[in-house]
This record gives C-alpha cells, sequence and structure tokens, in this order.
C-alpha cells in the first residue's frame, strides 16, 4: 500500500503518453518527443528511488574527504521491489505502441 502513488503514477505517465503517441498520428517528430519525455520521466523516477542515496553519501564522503563538514545524512528512500521490472516494462509498452507493433489499450483499468 505503501508505494501505491508510485505505481499510479507510472501507470498515468504511460496511459498519457499512449494517448499522446496516437494522437500525434503520422507525425513522427511529434510521436518521438513523447516518447522521450514518458521515458525521461520514468527513468528520473527510477533513478531516484535507486541513486539517490548512493550520489549523496559520495557527496557527504567527498567535502568531508576535502575538509568540509555537513549536517546532513542520506535521506531514508526505501527501494520499492521490482520497481526497474515496472519502469522498464512501461517503457517498453511505450515504444512498442510507438513503433505500431501493437495497438494501445483504452482503458486505463485494463
Amino acid at each position: 500500500m505503501r508505494f501505491t502513488a508510485l505505481l499510479v503514477a507510472v501507470i498515468l505517465i504511460s496511459y498519457v503518453a499512449r494517448i499522446l503517441i496516437e494522437r500525434a498520428g503520422e507525425s513522427l517528430q511529434r510521436g518521438r518527443a513523447v516518447l522521450v519525455i514518458a521515458s525521461g520521466l520514468l527513468l528520473t523516477i527510477l533513478c531516484y528511488f535507486k541513486y539517490t542515496n548512493f550520489f549523496l553519501s559520495s557527496l557527504h564522503g567527498l567535502i568531508e574527504n576535502i575538509g568540509g563538514h555537513l549536517a546532513w545524512t542520506t535521506l531514508k528512500i526505501i527501494l520499492p521491489a521490482g520497481i526497474s521490472f515496472y519502469i522498464f516494462q512501461a517503457i517498453s509498452y511505450i515504444v512498442t505502441i510507438y513503433r505500431r507493433h501493437l495497438s494501445a489499450e483504452k482503458s486505463l483499468i485494463k
């Protein structure tokens, strides 16, 4: 239940991207722009959960090694199980719709 909002966000990004890609029709440039933006949003979500603590702890160590002192520590981010798989499945769905290998699902519920 804790990560339901995350799953809903990924579903909505994929669904809206599907709608916009279909509306782009034969305009490859608009369809590609939607594909890139949606994939970028999904990868940003993935990077936040997987790499934020890594980069913050690396920055903290670097600053302390050069003589600085920081009062903060890393964030308490919990990595949801299967997030990489779920994100990459969503990106794969968007790419498949963009390439027109599959007709897009019309229903958000399905």
